[in-house]
């Protein structure tokens, strides 16, 4: 009645799903492009404290949001 959960809780004898290999150089590229864009966006954080009108402000923390989101879903 519950065969089907056999496939669940147990692999296939041949099956590749669970094989994966890594590539150093994708990693560190990785990596390196998430810590430039975490640093690009506390850089534009601190624009943020020295802006004086409350819209530049909002672009601040805006493009500094754009600029950690599009790193991290960079990699």
């Amino acid at each position: 009645m519950f065969s089907y959960l056999l496939l669940v809780f147990t692999s296939p004898e041949d099956s590749v799903l669970y094989v994966g290999s890594y590539d150093i150089v994708l990693v560190s590229l990785s990596v390196i492009v998430a810590i430039l864009a975490s640093y690009a966006a506390l850089l534009v954080s601190s624009f943020v404290t020295v802006a004086s009108k409350s819209i530049s402000r909002s672009l601040w923390i805006v493009s500094g949001g754009l600029s950690l989101g599009v790193g991290i879903w960079a990699q």
